[in-house]
């Protein structure tokens, strides 16, 4: 009885775009990847939610975007709740990414498809996994039953890179199935000297033109990136130029590069991930103030449809001096590939449109019309407030005040004017302890006030403190200037933050960007810019208590669980179609990490799976493989299922599942061969037995006892040359056969080794070497 294995791509064939794959093995369902693209159609979604209530688990292979971009959505809207499998790097980096990209779009248009918290809540169960292949950024997944090996491998790398060792996707043979793609097949690439040799060329000729390089990248290729150019600013002496790598969360980013080496190629330098020449940068003001020299930026995304990338694209495309350098290709509906196909054709574009979106501050009749919206809000608030103390009553004395609502790991969301939704997480204790503490009572002007605790929680109104002196709530309610030791009532706000992290010992104030204040007199909303610093989309002023001046990252609050806390503010989201015209330079050299169609089709051609599903790939590139490896014949079945279309891809075998006892179990010699036990058996099959298996009983008669040896395993010459060496003997390739010392010679036709030479010790030594690569039953 064979297992049923069935395969249902729900998107991700036939195309360049995001993957996402459903493996069903009996009664057991795998989700491979869960990609999307920054478009965010939902549509291509609705598979994957008709299937997500029996997911069993979900395996991951890459971490960018393409790979994993809808695993928030689908964990808050589909209630999917199976254990996500997957390395450590790819599960850190695979988070990070989602939390640049999300930080992007904040910053200029409402997003409400997922939030922070979603994708912390996606993560932070996934199961991390340890695999054979020093890899970092991506795995090839092995998934066996019985007799059954199926392995997935898609947009994986064979070549050795500066700081990963290669995808050796050829040590396995002859699986069961294999389910590899089709991206780079009608693509033969250079050598790896010649496109990094490309790569300098361009960035130097740009530079001594006075020009700006802009290089829109992926977070999980940046790091071979940065250590080539580092390496070639070493080389040639280019620290008159920036090199800058932009990024949200640059500094965490680097630091998870630099806590992973043991990911990496072993004995990797430790110098090699320093990046002495590179500038990390979280914002456009930080490049900004760098010196007035010509830059390189690596910044995503790699689309140039939102983030940095796409903002210094419109600032620096229409200088000739300028060059836009590509090392990936994205979906045909991104600026990317469209930009990459003009590029390699003739047509010269001058004229590009894009879509912008900015934030704007209100202003006019539209800043009018919101305030008085707001007033009209705030008086509801207020007279429900009336109503509520008219009902339960007041006290002279013990009247309880607006309280700080505290409790432990109670998910308050805070909704703000349709633009915003921030989910705050709040702490146990009060003040005091080493912990968050929020000061909740005018935190946000327009939420309602509460006027009485929940039972069993009392907190009643001091009027003198422990030694009989009247308390003033107004003292308390500023903040302690520490560089003059003055009261500074201006700069205090309430919905200040005050915080103390464990391993400080100072306290330390967050103030939001729009710490918008009120003057009573005119209404009118005003920013204090002098203690404001701009992070992206939260954005916030941080200082310490004790005077040191100590800015905590967004990276870091979101490392740390804290929340982002953003005020109301008079803004609008604008969508505009502009026209640029594009006179900069556009290249593309191809690093983006993948085999090319040659080593594609080589390695395959050697595993030889006795089914192949081909997957991820244009239509022409789908075709092209598919036909090319039917012509070789390299698998019994090649298929190339379309979206949603579910295909039959169970071995067909003639395997029995019987049974048998104990006592004959214990009888056999069992040998250990990769995951399996195997003996060698004489037996009669019986079929009447309970639930339809049937039962191995011993053979008794003589005669059937004994057979000839059969040798398991399978011989690789290169390998079996480096077991010579280690016990000293002589050996090298010549014309194919492997020739030791001795005079004795080694071939592999087809299954059958044949060993050939004089008869004398170094025969029997090679020999006896060469049985024991196999093993006997």
């Amino acid at each position: 009885m064979n297992s049923i294995i069935q395969f249902t791509p729900l998107y991700g064939v036939y195309n360049n775009g995001p993957i996402c794959f459903l493996l069903e093995i009996d009664d057991f369902t795998f989700l491979l990847d869960c990609g999307w693209s920054e478009d965010f159609d939902i549509t291509i979604l609705q598979p994957l939610q008709r299937v997500a209530s029996k997911i069993d688990a979900i395996l991951l292979t890459h971490s960018d975007f393409l790979h994993t971009g809808a695993l928030p959505y689908a964990f808050s809207h589909f209630q999917i709740s199976a254990p996500i499998y997957a390395t450590s790097p790819v599960i850190k980096l695979a988070k990070l990414i989602q939390d640049d990209l999300l930080l992007s779009i904040m910053s200029t248009r409402k997003f409400d498809l997922f939030t922070f918290k979603d994708i912390e809540r996606t993560f932070e169960n996934a199961i991390l996994l340890k695999h054979s292949q020093h890899h970092t950024l991506s795995a090839i997944w092995e998934i066996s039953k019985e007799i059954d090996q199926i392995i997935y491998a898609v947009d994986y790398n064979h070549v050795k890179e500066r700081h990963l060792s290669p995808a050796l996707l050829e040590t396995f043979t002859n699986p069961s199935i294999l389910i590899t793609d089709a991206y780079n097949s009608l693509t033969n690439l250079p050598r790896r000297r010649d496109r990094d040799a490309q790569l300098a060329q361009s960035v130097l000729t740009t530079l001594k033109k006075g020009g700006n390089v802009l290089i829109p990248i992926d977070i999980s290729r940046v790091l071979e990136l940065l250590i080539i150019l580092d390496k070639i600013w070493e080389d040639e002496n280019l620290q008159y130029f920036s090199l800058i790598f932009l990024n949200h969360l640059s500094n965490k980013i680097i630091n998870i590069f630099q806590s992973t080496t043991e990911w990496m190629i072993k004995d990797i330098p430790e110098s090699l991930l320093e990046f002495k020449n590179v500038k990390i940068c979280s914002t456009l003001q930080e490049v900004e103030q760098l010196p007035n020299t010509p830059k390189v930026v690596l910044t995503g995304s790699s689309t140039l449809e939102t983030g940095f990338s796409k903002e210094l694209f419109i600032k620096w495309c229409q200088d000739p001096n300028n060059l836009v350098l590509f090392i990936n290709r994205e979906n045909e509906k991104t600026l990317n590939q469209e930009l990459i196909n003009k590029e390699t054709t003739t047509n010269k574009i001058s004229i590009i449109s894009i879509t912008h979106h900015e934030q704007k501050k209100l202003e006019g009749e539209e800043l009018e019309k919101y305030l008085l919206e707001e007033r009209a809000l705030r008086e509801q608030e207020e007279q429900a407030q009336k109503a509520i103390e008219y009902e339960y009553g007041e006290d002279d004395d013990e009247m309880v005040e607006q309280q700080e609502v505290v409790a432990r790991n109670k998910l308050v969301k805070i909704e703000k004017e349709e633009t915003v939704q921030q989910s705050v997480l709040l702490s146990e204790e009060l003040f005091g302890q080493d912990i968050i503490s929020w000061h909740f009572a005018n935190m946000n002007p327009n939420l309602p006030r509460v006027n009485f605790p929940m039972f069993p929680v009392f907190n009643s109104n001091h009027e003198f403190d422990s030694y009989g002196e009247k308390l003033d709530p107004q003292f308390f309610d500023n903040k302690f200037d520490s560089n003059n030791n003055q009261i500074r009532n201006d700069f205090y706000n309430k919905s200040t933050t005050m915080l103390r992290l464990p391993e400080r010992e100072e306290e330390i104030m967050l103030i939001p960007l729009s710490l918008n204040k009120r003057d009573d007199k005119d209404s009118i909303i005003h920013q204090d810019e002098n203690f404001t610093r701009n992070y992206g989309h939260d954005s916030m002023q941080v200082e310490n208590l004790s005077g040191a001046i100590d800015e905590l990252k967004l990276s870091d609050l979101l490392e740390q669980k804290l929340p982002i806390f953003q005020q109301n503010q008079p803004v609008k989201f604008v969508e505009e179609q502009i026209q640029l015209q594009l006179l900069c330079k556009v290249k593309f050299v191809d690093l983006e990490g993948r085999s090319d169609g040659k080593s594609v089709k080589n390695i395959i051609s050697h595993v030889k799976p006795r089914k192949l599903v081909i997957v991820h790939g244009a239509e022409q590139e789908t075709s092209h493989l598919s036909e090319y490896l039917n012509y070789l014949n390299t698998s019994n079945s090649i298929l190339a299922p379309r979206c949603d279309e579910t295909m039959d891809i169970s071995s067909n075998t003639n395997m029995v599942k019987a049974a048998f006892s104990d006592e004959f179990l214990q009888s056999l010699n069992f040998v250990e061969q990769d995951s399996y036990r195997i003996a060698f058996i004489d037996s009669l099959l019986h079929f009447e037995t309970y639930e339809k298996i049937p039962l191995l009983e011993p053979v008794s008669d003589v005669s059937m006892e004994g057979h000839d040896f059969i040798f398991i395993g399978d011989l690789k010459l290169s390998k079996f040359r480096e077991k010579l060496t280690e016990k000293g003997i002589n050996a090298q390739f010549v014309d194919g056969s492997l020739v030791c010392q001795g005079g004795i010679s080694m071939n592999k036709d087809g299954e059958e080794i044949v060993l050939e030479g004089e008869i004398n010790e170094d025969y029997y030594k090679i020999r006896d070497l060469l049985y024991g690569q196999y093993n006997f039953v």
